[in-house]
């Protein structure tokens, strides 16, 4: 299958619940396939000098200088990873809670964590100051 025609699948399928979708790292595919947003990996994310021309505009953070530069360019989320150990960055231990807590304090934007999350992971994100967490393989 196509990843346009995923996409589309995918839109359709949020959108029949009620929910948004955010198209991954490419802004021309989320114009085509009618995304409501795009989601900026890091490293593009430190290269864009202005906000995409999308109704939602999530990034991909991993320290201060990520979040600072999405608050500036005006973007409507972040999320801040790893947080704890996790198989997508084999090797590395994760920021743990205590630094995650110390990045997101007084942050202007909402600040899901990701790595190492599972469902009960929300009570001690949003302790730390979490919007909420982003879930991959801890939710499948």
């Amino acid at each position: 299958m196509r990843i346009a025609q995923f996409a589309r699948r995918a839109l359709a399928l949020a959108h029949r619940h009620g929910a948004q979708a955010l198209v991954y790292g490419d802004e021309v595919l989320a114009r085509k396939v009618g995304g409501d947003g795009v989601h900026i990996p890091c490293q593009s994310l430190m290269q864009l000098t202005a906000r995409p021309r999308m109704p939602l505009c999530a990034a991909s953070c991993h320290n201060a200088g990520h979040l600072a530069h999405a608050a500036a360019l005006g973007f409507d989320l972040a999320v801040l990873s790893p947080v704890l150990p996790t198989a997508s960055h084999p090797g590395e231990p994760g920021m743990g809670w205590e630094n995650f807590a110390e990045l997101v304090r007084g942050h202007p934007l909402p600040v899901y964590a990701l790595g190492g999350m599972k469902p009960e992971s929300l009570d001690t994100a949003v302790r730390h100051g979490a919007h909420g967490v982003a879930l991959l393989s801890g939710i499948w």
